[in-house]
């Protein structure tokens, strides 16, 4: 007798440990779904999801759907939250055209800078290196040279040419004293200088005048004479042969 009573009494120990299944749980899932098919994000700020919210709170601690029912809760709880900021912001208009069918104003853009002008560097009295380039040429005897016209050199080879300007101080300082200096480029370096001097030729003295030719003799009294007439009185006579 005592045995019996001890297996019914481990029985009820086991019956009362074991979990059950809570039918309300299926109902307010079920009621979710429905509400929120019927009504979208409505469905998450309408009193009925509260009620529903409420109800998956409330399912016992021992049902083997607490887990779920909790995860269902926290689904709903931060819908309703997502809805309710969102309808919280203003509304976004669509953008309007206050002209429409016109082009839209386009600033104009300031034209770039004009790039910096080299400044020209007055080589002195320094000789320029055999095959500097004409550019670098220009720019360091610019101040006194200037484009001379196309030329040839040696067995008709084309060359460029810069040639001295005219004035005092250049010429004082790179040119020839009676000449006109120039420099040939070949390729585009210096291929050598030019010089066409000309020199100062003493004519002297000017020279005289001729002298005007002298009068001829004196011929005497000129007559007029006409063949067959008398001659004159005193008109020398001639012998016809």
């Amino acid at each position: 007798m005592r045995f019996f009573l001890s297996l019914c009494v481990v029985a009820l120990l086991l019956t009362g440990c074991r979990k059950k299944s809570s039918p309300e749980f299926y109902k307010l899932e079920g009621a979710q779904d429905v509400l929120i098919d019927q009504r979208g994000d409505d469905a998450y700020v309408a009193p009925e999801m509260a009620s529903i919210i409420a109800g998956l709170a409330a399912v016992p601690d021992d049902a083997l759907e607490k887990p779920r029912a909790q995860a269902l809760v926290t689904k709903l709880v931060a819908g309703a939250a997502r809805v309710k900021a969102e309808r919280t912001e203003p509304p976004k208009l669509p953008a309007v055209d206050p002209f429409p069918g016109l082009a839209p104003y386009v600033a104009p853009v300031d034209p770039p800078p004009p790039a910096p002008v080299e400044e020209v560097v007055d080589a002195g009295e320094a000789e320029p290196w055999a095959g500097m380039d004409e550019a670098t040429f220009a720019k360091r005897y610019g101040t006194c040279f200037s484009k001379g016209p196309n030329t040839e050199v040696s067995r008709g080879v084309p060359a460029t040419s810069q040639v001295l300007a005219s004035s005092v101080d250049c010429q004082k300082r790179l040119g020839t004293p009676r000449g006109t200096t120039s420099y040939l480029f070949v390729d585009g370096g210096v291929w050598g200088k030019v010089v066409a001097t000309y020199a100062l030729l003493d004519a002297g003295a000017r020279p005289q005048p001729p002298p005007p030719p002298a009068a001829p003799p004196d011929a005497g009294e000129v007559f007029l004479t006409i063949p067959g007439a008398p001659l004159p009185e005193g008109y020398p006579k001639t012998t016809v042969y």
